[in-house]
């Protein structure tokens, strides 16, 4: 399944992984593509996205609109087919570390940890700090 991500703004895919959980590897169980180079006024661009038949895979969308950039989404591919889609937001403006639940808590779970690995490494300690401080909470 061929999935356009990349926009005006930048969107990329940050962490892709197997079913199973571990880590995918480029050019084996997905590719990911560039398409033309835009110039559009002040704004220029790649079109481009990611090539993948089963797997999951982060997006951190890029918005000129200050609620919308940064924003995170996990989607789950089976045989070329999106068959989940979770809108977790920000990183730095999560209250405490995402519950996920259903069939797919497993790879959601790896998916996220793998997408941390792709975050500033501040936002991720400041973030775990935050998680651990608000756990007694909830």
């Amino acid at each position: 399944m061929k999935i356009s991500i990349n926009d005006q703004c930048g969107s990329s895919v940050k962490a892709v992984v197997n079913l199973d959980g571990n880590p995918a590897i480029v050019k084996q169980d997905y590719i990911l593509w560039e398409g033309e180079y835009y110039k559009n006024g002040k704004w220029s661009y790649y079109e481009g996205g990611i090539g993948i038949k089963n797997g999951a895979f982060s997006v951190q969308q890029k918005s000129t609109h200050s609620s919308a950039n940064n924003n995170i989404t996990l989607n789950i591919v089976k045989e070329n087919e999106i068959v989940h889609k979770e809108h977790i937001g920000r990183i730095m403006e999560m209250v405490e570390r995402p519950n996920f639940e259903g069939d797919f808590k497993d790879i959601l779970c790896a998916l996220f940890e793998e997408h941390l690995k792709t975050a500033p490494q501040q936002t991720v300690e400041d973030a775990k700090a935050r998680w651990s401080e608000n756990a007694s909470f909830f």
